[in-house]
């Protein structure tokens, strides 16, 4: 099997709960991002973590179809997973053009590391390939930029925090939530569970982008990927 792509979907929380890479992410954060009750409003996370299990077990075009579902709910590690996929033929038939195209997407937000991405896909193109960049980039954001995507997640993420909380002012401060992990359950409280950076779509794009900058020295590969 090739080696793994320590790729953007391991960086922020979500991906710790497959293996943790920050060294201030406490138990709790684990426990609560990798949650059944978590996961269940957190659509973009539920998807890339299938995704990546299904590209750990090798099965690329099953994979390719969970990034895709991530890439609607605006997930933008999903979106560059998929953009290297597209770049080296891995489950699809290779095709640089597209995978320029998801990782422009993906450094939509203009994360720095993202962009540098971006940029040296660009300058494996050339001029015909840059053309049709541009003929067939706009289809791409007009179903996956986060002008369409984002919203569509704020929408799923207050849905789920009023549906868990009972939408009273105040419950969630609360409540203790227990949850399940791999040495039994933790409980953690209330206004740790439900704070802004997991359910605020501002804030929750905000706390991606600082856990992305937290982790060091990554880079994309276009031949065999590494970290």
């Amino acid at each position: 099997m090739p080696r793994r792509l320590l790729l953007l979907l391991v960086l922020i929380a979500g991906g710790l709960a497959f293996q943790p890479a920050l060294a201030e992410t406490t138990v709790s954060q684990r426990a609560i991002v990798s949650s059944h009750a978590f996961l269940k409003h957190h659509p973009d996370l539920r998807y890339r973590f299938q995704g990546l299990r299904e590209y750990e077990r090798g099965d690329y075009r099953r994979a390719m179809g969970r990034f895709l579902i991530a890439a609607q709910w605006a997930d933008k590690p999903s979106q560059a997973m998929i953009a290297q996929m597209h770049f080296l033929g891995r489950g699809v038939p290779r095709d640089p053009v597209r995978g320029y195209i998801w990782m422009d997407l993906a450094a939509e937000r203009g994360e720095a590391r993202m962009v540098a991405e971006r940029e040296r896909y660009w300058e494996q193109l050339d001029e015909s390939q840059r053309a049709r960049v541009l003929e067939l980039g706009p289809e791409v954001y007009a179903r996956y930029g986060d002008e369409v995507t984002g919203p569509r997640l704020a929408r799923v993420l207050e849905h789920g925090r009023r549906a868990m909380t009972g939408g009273r002012l105040g419950t969630s401060s609360q409540l203790d939530v227990v949850l399940p992990t791999t040495a039994g359950s933790i409980t953690v409280r209330g206004e740790e569970f439900y704070q802004d950076i997991y359910w605020d779509l501002p804030s929750y794009w905000a706390w991606q982008i600082r856990d992305w900058d937290a982790v060091p020295n990554w880079r994309i590969e276009t031949g065999a990927p590494s970290r």
